[in-house]
């Protein structure tokens, strides 16, 4: 019973690892395409007041798009960090929820064999002493 719970606990603590790795590597994954943006659009942004120097409304422009960008950026990844969350914790609790439906089914199991053997106990002492009469 003992090994059965210890496998139990291995196998828990192998997916909580892995869903731990998967995030760690989500994040990194997110940085990256973050500082990717970051650099294309910053590129991009800081030589269009070079081409229109002479327009005095570029610059209020270039921050205004500046900072629509960064915000639509910033707006995405939370929201794709936080269905990547909400998908990983899911799924830990549906496991968690499965190990515990396994764990009852095996304590019912070992339960019922054990009134078996004892009712099988039973029987053979009942016949053993109704014959010694």
């Amino acid at each position: 019973m003992t090994t059965e719970r210890n496998e139990i606990t291995v196998a828990v603590d192998a997916f909580q690892d892995e869903a731990r790795k998967s995030f760690e590597i989500n994040s990194g994954i997110q940085k990256n395409i973050l500082y990717s943006y970051q650099s294309l659009y910053g590129q991009f942004l800081e030589s269009i007041p070079k081409i229109y120097w002479n327009n005095s409304r570029i610059q209020e422009r270039f921050i205004e798009t500046y900072n629509t960008i960064s915000k639509n950026i910033f707006d995405n990844l939370v929201n794709k960090t936080n269905i990547i969350n909400e998908t990983i914790f899911g799924d830990i609790q549906r496991f968690s929820k499965n190990m515990e439906s396994a764990n009852r089914y095996y304590n019912d199991t070992a339960k019922n064999y054990f009134n078996y053997q004892n009712y099988f106990s039973y029987m053979k002492e009942l016949e053993r002493t109704s014959s010694n009469k």
